[in-house]
């Protein structure tokens, strides 16, 4: 988790060094969903398929399942092995989100 965010920040940074921006918005929601309890739901992502008939862009939109994240996967193993100790593992796993995203600072607000 800790390593993905610091790889999200390092490639804000060089976008706005190869595209020369003072502010370069910083998308929160993927961190959310593959972190934290905010992404444990089942839904359904909407997305775009391009393709290519005769020379003509052919756009088709499709949906794809979105079937949790690893909190998720932790919550189903624990029940599965009747272990409340796998849960706990993950207890403070907002707190140390929060942290690490303070910690390299991602905000989208101006300044």
């Amino acid at each position: 988790m800790k390593n993905t965010i610091k790889r999200k920040y390092n490639r804000v940074l060089n976008i706005k060094q190869d595209k020369l921006l003072d502010n370069a918005p910083i998308f929160k929601r993927k961190i959310y969903r593959l972190y934290s309890f905010k992404g444990t739901k089942n839904r359904e992502l909407s997305s775009k398929r391009v393709t290519y008939k005769n020379q003509k862009i052919i756009i088709k939109k499709t949906t794809k399942k979105y079937r949790g994240n690893y909190i998720k996967y932790v919550y189903r193993a624990s029940d599965e092995m009747n272990s409340p100790e796998i849960k706990r593992q993950i207890r403070n796993h907002w707190k140390i989100l929060q942290k690490t995203i303070s910690k390299y600072d991602f905000s989208n607000g101006k300044e």
